[in-house]
């Protein structure tokens, strides 16, 4: 077995973190003489094969909060679950203070229903909706995808879970990658197909009128922007997964960059790498 095949083995198992230790273990040899500041993998859904070409600086200690990305579970919990109708709308007017604990948009985005809301990614829509989820509830899904949180009690508030905030959290790309991929292909056979219809159209939504609108519309995608906490300046972590194309997907990709936000490094990143 070459080294490619070993890789492609350990994407398609199930991603707990020792498992994803020795895969960017493998992959650091590779790239640590051409250092960036970004993560990038590729995964054809057809083979299961992994495009390292253009992989960027790996270095298995590299993790990060996953942010936004986590309101592709959200989204998923809220609907499988029944706790809140697609329909449903919040009224984002850029900032709400929820049991002490401030929650802000970039902007105001007026009235969301869950759809739009993944599409702008809007943190007011989810903080609220994230009210009717049960940390239990939430970590079986997080379970079904891949990720494996050792949380021994509740520390945060849910919203900050639900938003992919809390400091427990912390993820590889190779994580993000498997969580998009068993999205894409709809893996996970306990979730219904009207789910996964719906998560679809909201991601291609996100590449048509939301955050990654820079990106191309037969694109399904999530972003994520997250700050890092003890820095004198604003400084941020960003990352942008997805899939395409939306109707048939063939490939899944995962982009994690080091420094910038999501608007001005992982989409225009993205873009240049994936070649739209």
């Amino acid at each position: 077995m070459d080294r490619r095949d070993f890789l492609n083995k350990l994407i398609n198992l199930p991603l707990g973190f020792g498992l994803v230790s020795l895969l960017f273990s493998s992959l650091e040899g590779k790239t640590k003489s051409n250092k960036s500041n970004y993560i990038f993998l590729q995964k054809d859904l057809k083979t299961q094969h992994l495009d390292l070409s253009q992989s960027g600086f790996i270095n298995q200690k590299t993790q990060a909060l996953p942010g936004s990305l986590m309101k592709l579970i959200t989204f998923i919990c809220l609907l499988e679950n029944k706790l809140i109708s697609p329909q449903k709308e919040f009224e984002c007017r850029g900032i709400i203070k929820i049991s002490e604990k401030v929650y802000k948009c970039q902007k105001p985005h007026g009235k969301m229903n869950l759809e739009k809301a993944l599409a702008h990614s809007c943190n007011i829509f989810f903080s609220q909706a994230a009210q009717e989820i049960s940390l239990k509830q939430f970590l079986i899904y997080t379970k079904l995808f891949g990720f494996d949180f050792k949380i021994s009690n509740k520390t945060s508030p849910i919203a900050d879970y639900a938003l992919g905030l809390s400091p427990e959290m912390s993820i590889h790309l190779a994580s993000a990658l498997n969580l998009v991929a068993l999205i894409a292909q709809q893996k996970v056979r306990s979730i219904s197909g009207l789910t996964y219809q719906q998560l679809h159209k909201a991601m291609n939504l996100t590449s048509i009128i939301g955050t990654a609108k820079l990106l191309d519309d037969f694109v399904a995608c999530k972003t994520g922007t997250v700050l890092l906490p003890n820095q004198q300046l604003e400084s941020f972590q960003s990352w942008i997964i997805g899939f395409y194309p939306v109707q048939a997907p063939i490939k899944a990709f995962a982009l994690l960059t080091t420094s910038g936000s999501s608007q001005k490094a992982a989409i225009p990143l993205a873009k240049q790498l994936l070649q739209f």
